[in-house]
């Protein structure tokens, strides 16, 4: 039985350095994918669940059937004592469950900008990553931090871009499983998101030159957040 599950919800979604760290690292990888019509299965032998990235939004959960199914299954996972990884719009399910309002950010943030790491970060799984580092987002929501979550990390753009909740939950707005190679596949799915404007907003040029940069830092970075919060 699989023990790291993946939740994707976008039609050509990678889940990138996150599943070349768990093939890496032998653990057993599978996926429920909502875009195929495809629901959550008997957890099994899950032991870390990875919530990816999304075009709807947590508050859209009337119209989107696999919204609520994803939700009781990670509740239902948590209460269980399960690990739960949450990617962008992952973050912002495990915000909602937590019980953080989760909201549209004054501004989309789509691109490679510098993070700025709190003090709590240092002792986190997220200690790897230094203060100003690039990395990229694509999002256009933001949450409140839920009640007894650690703040790990802001932008510029977006003032919660991260938190830990004990050692279950890690909650990530920004895309390190982004590396070498899978670019493609998020351009593709969220191509209609250029038209958008704003101060946080690159072109996919500049995107592009973003991750001929950044990209291959994203995958070792990535790699240590993981062997942290996973173990390895």
């Amino acid at each position: 039985m699989p023990n790291i599950h993946f939740f994707q919800h976008l039609p050509h979604e990678r889940c990138g350095n996150i599943e070349r760290w768990a093939r890496r690292r032998g653990r057993a990888v599978s996926r429920t994918r909502f875009a195929r019509g495809e629901m959550p299965p008997a957890d099994g032998d899950i032991e870390v669940l990875v919530i990816m990235g999304c075009a709807r939004n947590v508050y859209q959960y009337r119209d989107y059937p696999c919204l609520p199914a994803q939700r009781k299954f990670a509740e239902q996972f948590l209460t269980r004592g399960g690990k739960v990884l949450g990617i962008c719009h992952g973050a912002q399910v495990l915000a909602d469950i937590l019980g953080g309002r989760v909201y549209q950010n004054p501004f989309h943030e789509i691109g490679w900008h510098p993070l700025t790491m709190t003090a709590a970060a240092k002792d986190s799984s997220l200690s790897a990553l230094p203060d100003g580092q690039r990395v990229l987002h694509w999002h256009g929501d933001n949450f409140d931090l839920p009640r007894g979550a650690t703040l790990l990390a802001s932008s510029a753009a977006c003032p919660r871009q991260a938190f830990s909740y004990g050692a279950q939950i890690l909650a990530l707005q920004f895309h390190l499983e982004i590396g070498p190679g899978d670019l493609d596949a998020l351009i593709e799915d969220c191509r209609d998101d250029f038209k958008l404007s704003g101060p946080w907003i690159q072109t996919e040029a500049e995107i592009r030159a973003g991750a001929d940069r950044h990209a291959a830092a994203a995958e070792q970075f990535l790699g240590r957040v993981m062997d942290a919060f996973v173990g390895n």
